[in-house]
């Protein structure tokens, strides 16, 4: 939540970088980009379709509790 934080592999953490220094960076080429497939997003989803499910039904209830008011 909090941007792109920058690593080095000899220290645990450097800092975090805003959009221009991203930039800047990305454009010079110092930044190795990490590769992740649309497979491993999904593993990492904390949402399944139960979750959805429950979400889906309370909106609904809400809209019409609201129609109905």
């Amino acid at each position: 939540m909090g941007g792109f934080a920058l690593h080095d592999p000899d220290k645990s953490f450097l800092r975090v970088l805003d959009e221009r220094t991203l930039e800047e960076l990305d454009m010079a080429g110092d930044i190795e980009w990490p590769t992740i497939t649309k497979k491993e997003i999904q593993d990492r989803s904390k949402a399944d379709i139960f979750s959805k499910g429950i979400v889906l039904v309370q909106t609904t209830w809400f809209i019409v509790q609201c129609i109905g008011r």
